[in-house]
């Protein structure tokens, strides 16, 4: 029954708060008796008569603590609470936290603490809490109450559902451990537990057991039975609820060893039959099957483990490795697991030998001496008896021939056609019998690889640089040819290759470096590679010279004699001597002549003045005639301007006139103009200089210093040069 709760009252103080001022306010607090009489109206009251007031900015006290929890954690209870909203204008130094037990308030257990928690032990009853906050100015009043707890006045929670397990090695020195967890002592000291014994779903005996434990050991128990188990805690209130019931456990354990294990084999092809009988003792609950587990070296082969029901005293083993000797081992199964393993004696199986693996083929001999084909394989296992011989069976282009027998792992056939499609498959034989034969091998076909071309034959192409290699087709090796391969050796070292088809007896090389000496090898191809290697006598490398590049043409002699000089540098010479040059001439771009030359020059004498030439150069060697060169560059028969003739000056009135005759002589190209130049002491004045179109010949000079003495020099200048000049007579300007 739950008692009545009174609520908490507040203490009678009058306290003064500032928490509802904003910092910094002033307030005015009036002084006057505490039972003055109640003011007159109209008459000035004590609130409004400034020289009793005085004005106040200071902290005051805070508000309480807020939203009290309490909890119990164990045998403690923990008290947490908020801090308050309002803390007066100063900081909250600590708080005071103090239970009322049955309405009663234990100031003697108050706990003073700075942080938001406070924990108690020993408290019995209903019990709640109220707490202070406290600042400088002093405590605030106390905390709405905390919610209430029922401490120590109830029965314990009940026990978690408890676990089992079984000792001992047999019926006679079983025992049972049942262990549980403590529950909540519901605010008392748990002082003992009540187990309950349930055997066979009945309830045999409540055990007793001391508080100070979660554990007991029972013994004594009844062999075969199912047993399940319930707990329930005790305190000073009373019992709690019992837990719920433990899983089942069964006082059983694994049978004993079945007696008169045999083990038969019954030749090949046939099973080995294991026999058994029941074992001794059961373990307390019925044999429910029977496990048999092949050994064999004293491996357990797991992976061929048998599991027969238990009304069943034998077992059958097919395909067990011949050769071997196996023992069993058989054990019986019931609800405690698997018994003590009983072993049959060895027994041996013997069969014919195994499968002969795939034999290997090589053909052998060769297409000229003869075909043969080696066959060979490894030794299967016997069996368990040895291997006596082989027997093998050839097939000829899809004809099978009479089995050969061979003790040994190989054989050859002989005289076999070239061309023709070979197979074979191979069986053991031991006292047992024959094994089974091996798969047949895949038909190999019996040839080789091609024989070598006839004697190859080399020609010159003609380009200089290009080789034709020729040669007769020879043996395919009883597999048709599938093309050639033919390679260019320099100094032994293949530099180049090329490939021909099947039916080609021809091939051509190009891009040779002249000079170098080469031999020719040709391989015939067929599917089983390639054949032996002709090769070819060797044959130098002879190309034409290579090209003039450097051609220069120059004009010399005179306008009455001209030549024109043509030079260059002698190229390469393709490895043959340069036997000479051919080099033609063209005469304002129409092409005039071909000399052949074995100097480096030409020499073009008597060329017609104003003519322009160009040549193209062409070396010779004993394989031909090289490219011809890019045509030089164009050059004129022409020379520098003739002299002027019967040159004089006179002067008149200020003004000296100078007259000359221009030049019959044609240089090659007309005269572009006449220089006239006045020297004054003997010295230019080339300010005075003047230019005079080609057909005039005469000039006058107007500024000139009178009374100096002047003469004057007139040169005929062209395209290609300047005359000499050609000075008049002293003449004094007046």
């Amino acid at each position: 029954m739950s008692l009545p709760r009174p609520r908490c009252t507040r203490h009678p103080l009058l306290r003064l708060t500032t928490a509802s001022l904003a910092a910094g306010t002033a307030l005015l607090v009036a002084a006057g008796p505490a039972n003055a009489a109640p003011a007159v109206p109209g008459a000035p009251s004590a609130a409004t008569t400034t020289s009793s007031a005085s004005a106040l900015t200071a902290p005051t006290f805070p508000d309480a603590p807020d939203n009290l929890v309490a909890r119990r954690a164990g045998n403690t209870v923990v008290v947490t609470f908020q801090a308050p909203a309002v803390d007066g204008g100063a900081v909250v130094r600590r708080y005071r936290v103090t239970p009322v037990v049955d309405g009663v308030w234990r100031t003697d257990l108050t706990r003073t603490t700075t942080a938001l928690t406070a924990s108690f032990t020993g408290l019995t009853g209903w019990v709640w809490f109220v707490a202070t906050a406290e600042n400088a100015v002093g405590s605030s009043q106390e905390s709405l109450d905390s919610n209430t707890l029922e401490i120590g006045l109830g029965t314990p929670a009940a026990v978690g559902v408890p676990t089992v397990s079984l000792a001992g090695s047999s019926a006679t020195n079983a025992s049972m451990t049942v262990r549980w967890s403590a529950p909540d002592d519901g605010g008392s000291p748990i002082t003992g537990y009540d187990l309950q014994v349930i055997e066979n779903g009945n309830l045999v005996q409540t055990v007793p057991v001391s508080g100070r434990t979660t554990a007991f050991v029972l013994r004594k128990l009844t062999p075969g039975a199912r047993y399940e188990f319930a707990v329930s805690a005790r305190n000073a209130r009373g019992a709690g609820d019992p837990s719920g019931l433990s899983t089942p456990a069964y006082l059983a354990f694994p049978a004993s060893a079945p007696s008169r294990v045999r083990a038969e084999y019954f030749g090949p092809g046939t099973a080995t039959l294991v026999t058994w009988l029941p074992p001794a003792s059961d373990g307390g609950t019925p044999v429910t099957g029977y496990r048999i587990t092949p050994y064999l070296a004293g491996k357990a082969l797991t992976a061929l483990t048998q599991t027969v029901d238990a009304s069943q005293l034998e077992c059958d083993f097919a395909d067990l490795a011949a050769g071997q000797a196996y023992t069993f081992g058989v054990q019986a199964l019931n609800s405690a697991g698997a018994g003590a393993i009983a072993f049959s004696p060895a027994v041996r199986i013997v069969d014919v030998p195994a499968q002969v693996a795939l034999p290997k083929v090589r053909i052998d001999g060769s297409a000229a001496t003869g075909a043969s084909v080696a066959v060979s394989w490894p030794a299967p296992t016997t069996g368990g008896s040895p291997i006596t011989g082989y027997r093998v069976t050839p097939t000829v282009d899809g004809v099978q021939g009479a089995p050969v027998f061979v003790r040994l792992t190989s054989w050859v056939a002989r005289n076999v056609p070239v061309g023709a499609q070979f197979s074979v498959d191979v069986a053991a034989v031991n006292a047992i019998g024959t094994g089974p034969a091996s798969d047949a091998t895949a038909d190999a076909l019996v040839a080789y690889r091609p024989g070598a071309p006839k004697p190859a034959v080399t020609a010159y192409a003609g380009s200089g640089t290009t080789v034709d290699v020729n040669w007769v087709l020879g043996d395919d090796g009883g597999s048709p040819l599938t093309g050639h391969l033919v390679t260019a050796y320099l100094a032994g070292r293949a530099v180049a290759t090329q490939t021909a088809s099947d039916t080609d007896e021809t091939v051509s090389f190009s891009g040779l470096t002249a000079g170098k000496t080469y031999t020719f090898g040709v391989r015939a191809q067929n599917a089983l590679g390639d054949g032996a290697e002709a090769l070819t006598r060797p044959l130098a490398v002879v190309d034409v010279p290579q090209t003039v590049t450097t051609l220069s043409a120059v004009v010399g002699g005179t306008a009455a004699r001209p030549v024109v000089t043509l030079t260059w540098k002698a190229p390469g010479t393709g490895a043959a001597p340069i036997t000479g040059y051919d080099v033609t001439t063209y005469v304002n771009g129409v092409q005039d002549r071909t000399d052949s030359v074995r100097s480096t020059s030409l020499v073009v004498r008597a060329p017609q003045l104003g003519d322009s030439y160009e040549f193209e150069v062409t070396a010779n060697n004993s394989a031909g005639a090289g490219f011809s060169s890019p045509l030089s560059t164009p050059v004129t028969v022409a020379f520098a301007a003739a002299p002027v003739t019967n040159a004089s000056a006179v002067s008149v009135a200020g003004v000296a006139t100078v007259s000359w005759r221009d030049s019959t002589l044609f240089t090659g190209v007309p005269d572009t103009a006449v220089i006239v130049t006045p020297y004054l002491e003997g010295r230019a004045q080339p300010a005075l200089v003047q230019q005079i179109a080609p057909g005039v010949e005469t000039v006058d000079f107007s500024t000139l210093v009178r009374g100096k003495s002047y003469t004057f020099g007139v040169r005929a200048v062209n395209t290609v040069g300047q005359a000499p000049e050609v000075r008049t007579a002293a003449v004094v300007v007046r």
